[in-house]
Order: structure tokens, then C-alpha cells, then sequence
């Protein structure tokens, strides 16, 4: 018999143990969109961290503060030898008198600190280097190389310690965050094969008599076991169809509401450039979950 004969008699056998299911299947596919929707939360929620990331990194930065008789070639020398490290994206040297130009500026309405600076009588400030890395976590490996540099006798401070604890705490509750949206995944995955095991094995109950009937007229193992693989094809379809339309609609109506909260991160913008792989994601665990499910039911309980 032509294999595309087999394959829609085999659909249509699969559609028609659909129809009859109605309330099992669409159980299944509940369980399995709260899957899919942990799945989609998870992207969506790497997406925000990212952007926060990024901003962060771009305020946080190390500042290597010289002392006062620190010869300007030691200063150029561990600039130049700074830039050759690949973590290092950005270095600014800022020299006495514009450290001592940006202190008037920002304490120009405070007379004790100006009548201070005018006894001094001259520039108490040093040369300083500004770093910016291109990961926080290469700050700390930036100011290892430093503290060991032939040039620390110059060096007066280097200011990393102050935002060691902001970069540490914010790796720490991103990791910790990821790890529970991990585990819901799992969970909740494991919920949804083990609902769809249980409407198949239903399923697979209610049709013994078709699948007698397949057997005694001959039919192969594989047109028996088609048209429950293509049930579990198609509640991981439509699950992963109504996941996707759900967070599409969802995320466009709240959008604007929710910009300022996420400090200007746009959610829609994001779901809107990344559609494809979060459709390509939901749409491979949608049909994965209900084909190993399916699979695991036909072992159990389809004996052939």
C-alpha cells in the first residue's frame, strides 16, 4: 500500500481519537502550555537581566588613583600595558587639573570645601586611570594584573573593592533566579508528560477494539501506533501555537504600561526580535513532551 495512503489513513484514525478526547486532550495541553509558558518566561526574563546587565556594566567601573609624585611614563606604561588585555574594553586618563576642575564643579556651592581648597594653595589631586571592562566578572582578573603590575609603588588605591560587592550580589541573584525558573521547567515538564501518559493510556483504553480490529486485518505496528504519535503532534502544536499567540498578545497589551517599571526595557521589542527562536523553542518541547509522552504510553500500554 502507498505510504502516503497509510499516512493519511493514519491521520485520519488520529484526528478521530482527537475528537473523542476532548476533555483529556485539552487537559494535556493546559499542562503542557504552563510548561511552555515557564519556557517562554525563562527567555524573556534572560532577556531583561541582560539589559539591567548591561547597564550596570556600563556605570560600574575601577579607578586606579596614583600618587602625587608618580612619574607620567610609569602612568602611560601601565596604560599601555592595560590595553593589551583583552578584558579591557575603554581607559580614560584623567589628569590632576581636570580632577581638580570636576571637585569645583560638583562643590562649587559649598564655601567650607573651596576656602579649604584655596589654603591648600595648589592641586591636591592625582592622576587617576578610569577602567571599564567588557564582563563585570573581568574586573577582579583587571585588578589582580594591577596590584602585581612593577608599577603598584605608584599606586595610591584602586577602587574596586567599592564595586565588588554590587557585581558579586547581582551574579549571585541572577543565578540564583535562573536556577528556580530551571527547576519550574522541570517540573512543570515532567507534570505535563505524566498528564499526557495518562490521557494516552486513557486513549489507547477507549480504542482497544480499532486496535484489535488493525491487528486481525494486519495491519503494521506502525500504522497501529500512528495515529496516537500524531495526537501527541498535535497537542504539542497547539499548545505551542496558543503559548506563542498568548505572550504575543499579552506582552503587546501590557507593554507600554510595564516600560517605565522595567526601567525603559521593552518587552514587545524584544519578543518581537526574538519571535522566531521563541516560536522554534515552544514549538521543539511543545511536540517533544507530547511524543515522548505518547511514546512512553504505547510501550506501557499498546502491546503489539
Amino acid at each position: 500500500m502507498n505510504k502516503f495512503i497509510l499516512f493519511e489513513r493514519a491521520l485520519k484514525s488520529g484526528l478521530t481519537f482527537f475528537k473523542r478526547n476532548t476533555i483529556g486532550i485539552t487537559a494535556t495541553i493546559i499542562v503542557l502550555c504552563l510548561s511552555l509558558s515557564l519556557i517562554t518566561g525563562s527567555f524573556l526574563f534572560k532577556g531583561l537581566v541582560d539589559f539591567f546587565v548591561d547597564r550596570i556594566n556600563e556605570k560600574i567601573d575601577i579607578s586606579v588613583y596614583f600618587n602625587l609624585d608618580a612619574e607620567d611614563n610609569a602612568i602611560s606604561a601601565l596604560k599601555d600595558d592595560l590595553k593589551k588585555m583583552p578584558e579591557v574594553k575603554a581607559i580614560e586618563y584623567i589628569s590632576p587639573s581636570d580632577t581638580l576642575e570636576e571637585f569645583k564643579e560638583k562643590h562649587k556651592n559649598d564655601d567650607t570645601l573651596m576656602q579649604s581648597l584655596d589654603e591648600i594653595g595648589g592641586n591636591p589631586f592625582s592622576a587617576s586611570l578610569n577602567i571599564k571592562a567588557y564582563n563585570s566578572s573581568d574586573y577582579s582578573k583587571i585588578t589582580s594584573f594591577i596590584e602585581s603590575s612593577s608599577y603598584k609603588e605608584y599606586i595610591e588605591k584602586v577602587d574596586y573593592q567599592e564595586n565588588r560587592k554590587v557585581i558579586e550580589n547581582l551574579f549571585s541573584t541572577t543565578k540564583n533566579v535562573n536556577n528556580l525558573m530551571n527547576g519550574l521547567i522541570i517540573l512543570t515538564s515532567i507534570l505535563a508528560i505524566l498528564v499526557a501518559f495518562n490521557t494516552l493510556r486513557l486513549i489507547i483504553y477507549n480504542a482497544r477494539e480499532e486496535v484489535n480490529v488493525m491487528r486481525l486485518v494486519g495491519a503494521s505496528d506502525w500504522f497501529i501506533r500512528g495515529p496516537f504519535l500524531i495526537q501527541g503532534v498535535l497537542v504539542g502544536l497547539i499548545s505551542a501555537f496558543a503559548t506563542f499567540i498568548f505572550f504575543a498578545i499579552a506582552i503587546f497589551l501590557i507593554d507600554s504600561k510595564i516600560a517605565d517599571i522595567l526601567g525603559g526595557f521593552s518587552l514587545f521589542g524584544f519578543f518581537a526580535s526574538k519571535w522566531p527562536i521563541i516560536f522554534l523553542i515552544n514549538l521543539l518541547v511543545g511536540v517533544g513532551l507530547g511524543v515522548i509522552s505518547t511514546l512512553i504510553a504505547i510501550r506501557r500500554y499498546l502491546k503489539i
